[in-house]
């Protein structure tokens, strides 16, 4: 199973194998941790069209026990994501780039496909995993 793929990105036929879906996720993890400081209990929210990072994002849950709340929608207004953040609270948002400037000013967001994002699964890379 590991060297068979995971996902295949439609657009541009790129296929990825379970072991990098997995590896980028605990990249993933542990930049988040160590970046950013989650950890047991905390939101993370995500807004995004179905995207190769969501598989990454799906996959750290279980290694912190974070719950995503997903999929909230893209077409959603400035007002309706006001008032999911205030229900769930997030530590972190994790969005589309177009999706990003609606959120609430005080939701820390992590843009998808932005350098932000890539600093993140490389600093996992280079950090301890998480407790």
């Amino acid at each position: 199973l590991p060297d068979h793929p995971a996902l295949v990105d439609d657009a541009t036929g790129i296929v990825v194998s379970y072991t990098s879906v997995i590896a980028s996720a605990r990249s993933l993890a542990g930049g988040l941790w160590s970046s950013l400081g989650l950890c047991l209990g905390d939101v993370a929210l995500v807004i995004a069209p179905s995207a190769a990072e969501m598989a990454e994002i799906h996959f750290f849950r279980p290694k912190f026990k974070t719950q995503v709340v997903s999929p909230a929608n893209p077409a959603s207004t400035p007002k309706e994501y006001a008032h999911q953040v205030a229900l769930f609270r997030p530590v972190v948002a994790f969005a589309a780039p177009e999706v990003a400037a609606k959120l609430p000013g005080h939701v820390r967001c992590v843009a998808l496909r932005s350098d932000a994002y890539e600093s993140l699964s490389s600093a996992g890379a280079k950090a301890a995993p998480p407790p």
